[in-house]
């Protein structure tokens, strides 16, 4: 999304078997704990490759409960490109939105909603643009403490040129103990692939 960073990402194949599973009765993929509807912070390091720059920095993520089925996310991240002509491009990011999330049989069907602003500057070139993200996706219990969540999204920066983009996404969780878990996170979307790597701990 022009030099917004999106983070996480990739295949959601990984989901098109959930279905067959359950028919099968092997899982109902919603017995353990995921990250949707719990209290937590995480930082994060990030590395993105784009078209015309990588970005690589760090990140930070706060899910708050609002209620059993609503969460507060709040996001901030800050980037830099190497350097290109003598100058490195610095991106920096805030959103603010909700996710509202359920149990079903076979997982845990959600959609997030996130409004932000994006700064950027390469050299004395700076620029900055409101940005929007709508997603929806589903949260997998793969064992009582691995989860994914495969996500499809679509992100804009209204200022700057060009359209939006569409976004896919895999988070994944393992949680170490009560309070402490390790996070990887993927994603692909037409400005290109991103990674995201951190921890989340619990209160």
């Amino acid at each position: 999304m022009k030099t917004k960073l999106l983070l996480s990402a990739v295949v959601l194949a990984l989901c098109a078997s959930a279905p067959a599973a359950f028919a099968q009765g092997s899982t109902t993929f919603t017995t353990g704990r995921g990250l949707n509807g719990t209290d937590y912070i995480s930082p994060t390091y990030l590395y993105s490759n784009g078209d015309n720059l990588d970005y690589s920095g760090v990140g930070f993520r706060l899910n708050k409960t609002l209620r059993h089925d609503f969460d507060l996310i709040a996001t901030t991240g800050f980037t830099r490109s190497q350097r290109v002509a003598g100058a490195r491009a610095d991106s920096s990011d805030f959103d603010a939105g909700v996710r509202w999330h359920t149990t079903t049989g076979w997982g845990r069907p959600f959609a997030e909603a996130t409004l932000g602003y994006n700064w950027w500057k390469y050299g004395a070139t700076r620029d900055n643009s409101f940005t929007y993200a709508f997603s929806t996706g589903v949260e997998l219990q793969l064992t009582d403490k691995f989860s994914i969540a495969p996500l499809v999204g679509y992100a804009d920066a209204t200022s700057y040129d060009g359209g939006g983009d569409f976004y896919g996404v895999l988070r994944t969780n393992l949680w170490l103990d009560d309070r402490w878990s390790i996070r990887v996170n993927f994603s692909v979307s037409e400005d290109g692939n991103g990674f995201g790597a951190g921890f989340a701990w619990a209160f």
